[in-house]
Parts: structure tokens; C-alpha cells; sequence
């Protein structure tokens, strides 16, 4: 689902669209029952790795590890806003703040985060 092209990276903003029936991540719309909104974090250029030895080489964490970068380095913070409108035209508004990567990103291959509930966030109404 995730590619890193130029036509999928968020600009400004992205906007799922409300669907009473079902979730449709691809299609960016959110059921009326709660849903997931997936985001992917790309760091680029980092480093080069070059290899005769390996006889496999996996393309994620464990390939930074590999060009001598360490979690440390790779240590980020992100935030944005997550806006909520409802039918009635009612907004609602909270700031999300990420502390990137979770977990150790060079031993795991991948990490992810996932909020689940709203205990941790603050919708303010504008």
C-alpha cells in the first residue's frame, strides 16, 4: 500500500472522507464506527552500505545498522494536527506529537506506533 513515490508523499495535508458503511484505507475514508489512518515516515539519504559478503541484504532497519548509524542518529520528533468535521459541520482539533523511531529501529528491522484511544488526546473544538 506504501511506495515511496513523489505522488504519494503528503504536501500539506491529508483528508480521509467519512464512509457509513466500512473503512477503505487505500481510499482514504473512514467508517462512522472509527477506523485506522496509516501514516508512513521516510528518512532518505542516510548513508551508503556496500557489500560482497552478504548474501541477502534486507532493505529496512537492520541496512542502517549495517552503514554504521545508530538509533541515536536516526532520532526525530514529528507533530501534526488531526482535524475531525463532523455532518453537522462541527470541527474538533488536536496536536499530535511523535518521538521517532519506537523501539530499536536497527535490531528490529521495523518499529511502529499505534494510538489506540483517545484517552492521550485533547480535541478542542474551533
Amino acid at each position: 500500500m506504501y511506495y515511496n513515490k513523489e505522488e504519494y508523499k503528503i504536501k500539506d495535508k491529508i483528508e480521509y472522507i467519512g464512509n457509513e458503511e466500512k473503512s477503505d484505507i487505500k481510499n482514504l475514508q473512514i467508517s462512522n464506527q472509527g477506523g485506522l489512518i496509516l501514516l508512513r515516515i521516510v528518512n532518505e539519504d542516510l548513508g551508503s552500505y556496500i557489500s560482497n559478503e552478504d548474501k541477502e541484504i534486507r532493505h529496512d532497519g537492520t541496512l542502517i545498522g549495517k552503514a554504521g548509524i545508530t538509533n541515536e542518529e536516526l532520532n526525530s520528533s514529528i507533530s501534526f494536527d488531526l482535524s475531525i468535521e463532523s455532518k453537522s459541520e462541527k470541527k474538533f482539533k488536536t496536536r499530535i506529537t511523535l518521538e521517532m523511531p519506537k523501539g530499536n529501529l536497527i535490531q528490529e528491522g521495523t518499529t511502529n506506533y499505534q494510538i489506540s484511544g483517545t484517552d492521550e488526546l485533547v480535541f478542542k473544538r474551533y
